[in-house]
């Protein structure tokens, strides 16, 4: 890594591939996927695990963290949504903190899809416990 690129990552577990010995691809760089879901893919909560592992019973394709590429004053900037539900169309976006910088940072995120026209659905603690109930209601499921 040069100088930069350690001051970001050194204190953090990140995966990237490396090809022909001198390339490198960031897969990963929030590192810290350390639980592994029913269908294999690795999360970062255990709630993410409950989440994931709720659409995988269910049968419903879900792509965990995603790239969502958009536009603010003229520049391209990226958000990394919790999941998207290709088949709904739809971003779900788990938030466990109720701290005022968090608030605050949501309420960005959620600006951003509405202005790009995206369904978001915004879960917590308290949905968690009735997923069934939480995304039958949401999504619209028989």
């Amino acid at each position: 890594f040069c100088l930069e690129c350690w001051k970001k990552y050194h204190e953090k577990s990140i995966d990237i591939r490396i090809t022909n010995c001198n390339a490198t691809q960031i897969l990963d760089e929030y590192g810290n996927k350390k639980i592994k879901c029913s269908d294999g893919v690795w999360v970062r909560s255990r709630a993410e695990s409950m989440i994931s592992d709720w659409f995988f019973m269910k049968k419903i394709r879900v792509v965990y963290e995603p790239d969502f590429f958009y536009k603010e004053d003229g520049e391209t900037k990226v958000l990394h949504p919790d999941f998207y539900l290709p088949d709904y169309d739809v971003f779900i976006e788990y938030c466990e903190l109720t701290n005022k910088p968090y608030l605050k940072k949501r309420e960005y995120t959620e600006k951003i899809y509405k202005q790009n026209n995206k369904k978001v659905i915004i879960m917590t603690d308290a949905d968690i416990e009735n997923r069934d109930k939480f995304f039958f209601d949401k999504l619209d499921i028989n």
